[in-house]
């Protein structure tokens, strides 16, 4: 690679400056963009609930002047026919005087009189209620004048924010524009400043970028062989039951296995963080396998060790009898393996694949304690087959 110049290095910290400016400029109007957003957004909401507000009152206020309109049209008719039914109003005054068998007073003109009283009274207090009724129509009034104005002012406000909104849009895309066309630029700078350079080695950096993708595909295959594996042999046996012609019986049993037995190298991977959505219930790994699925994880090239771990995770749902979950630790699988279990949890740092191979391959009592768990796993398999044949 040709060596930049002082003055070179210069210029491009000074470009890459520029650019960093632009880039925190559009950092800051696109905040802004969104908090003006925000407020809009709550604005809005207010004023829809508001415009119900405004609706609710409306509507009580029409109802009110209806009601008004009717109480005042029919306390205008009574008023007309008391005025005309009370020509002498002397008539209804109440005169104080001792009543008496000679009084001139006709008993069917007092009964008039008082009934007229009566109705005199019934059109105050009608009256009366009538005022109090335009005072509340004014209240309510100056309350819907005031929900109106609020409305508005809010209405005003939501078109300067929307203006200030394609203002800032306007900003950011050209101010995204004016970057992308520093980069080209620049770009081409530097394409035409590496011209020097011979085809080899850009066939060499072409060549180290595969490289690097091609380990990285690597790596995530492996990471994720586990659990393709199990997909694969469950899918497996799904088509071999398909199948109208004889059945391949290893793939179904092997889709059996990935299904309902133990697969504790796969079920660990689904604790890795580079799972999607990692679990985090390590116990219910605990409980099946023994073993923490970090543990695991760290020590999957130990084959011998996954077989008693598989083992172990089958035995659990192996089905010799109907009560089958209450019998495993009271098993042999269970008393050949608990020393070996307990091993593992009180130091599981401490053993490593290699430790692990030796002592399960080459150590008497680790390769007898193997070769006595297989026999019997296998063993209860073939009780459980048959259970199940059975059924």
């Amino acid at each position: 690679m040709a060596t930049m110049t002082k003055e070179e290095i210069a210029s491009e910290y000074e470009k890459t400056k520029a650019n960093l400016g632009l880039l925190e400029n559009l950092l800051q109007q696109e905040k802004q963009k969104e908090f003006q957003e925000q407020v809009t957004s709550e604005s809005k909401a207010e004023v829809k609930d508001i415009s119900k507000k405004f609706n609710a009152a409306k509507t009580e206020l029409d109802d009110k002047q209806a009601t008004l309109d009717k109480t005042v049209e029919e306390h205008a008719t009574k008023v007309g026919e008391w005025k005309q039914n009370s020509i002498n109003l002397e008539g209804i005054l109440f005169k104080d005087e001792v009543p008496s068998v000679t009084s001139s007073d006709n008993d069917d003109d007092l009964e008039r009189a008082a009934e007229l009283a009566q109705l005199n009274a019934v059109l105050l207090n009608q009256k009366l209620a009538i005022r109090q009724q335009l005072s509340a129509a004014k209240i309510k009034r100056t309350n819907f004048k005031s929900l109106q104005n609020t409305i508005s002012a809010k209405d005003e406000m939501h078109r300067t924010l929307d203006v200030q909104l394609t203002k800032l849009d306007e900003q950011i895309a050209t101010g995204c524009q004016k970057y992308q066309q520093n980069l080209e630029s620049q770009l081409k700078a530097i394409t035409g400043h590496m011209g020097t350079k011979t085809e080899d080695s850009f066939t060499s950096c072409e060549k180290e970028r595969a490289q690097a993708y091609n380990e990285g595909r690597l790596s995530a295959s492996r990471l994720l062989l586990p659990l393709a594996d199990a997909g694969q042999s469950v899918r497996g046996r799904k088509l071999e039951w398909e199948k109208n012609t004889t059945k391949n019986q290893a793939l179904v049993q092997r889709g059996n296995k990935a299904a309902h037995y133990g697969m504790a190298l796969a079920d660990a991977s689904l604790y890795q963080n580079f799972y999607p959505e990692p679990r985090t219930d390590s116990d219910t790994f605990i409980e099946i396998y023994g073993v923490h699925p970090d543990f695991v994880w760290e020590n999957q090239n130990c084959k011998a060790c996954l077989n008693i771990l598989d083992w172990r995770g089958g035995m659990k749902d192996y089905r010799t009898s109907p009560n089958y979950r209450s019998t495993y630790s009271l098993s042999n699988f269970h008393a050949l393996s608990k020393d070996f279990f307990i091993q593992l949890k009180a130091d599981s740092s401490s053993w490593k694949v290699a430790n692990l191979n030796q002592y399960l391959q080459d150590d008497v009592k680790g390769s007898m304690m193997y070769k006595n768990l297989k026999e019997e796993h296998d063993s209860t398999l073939a009780k459980h087959k048959v259970y199940l044949q059975n059924r």
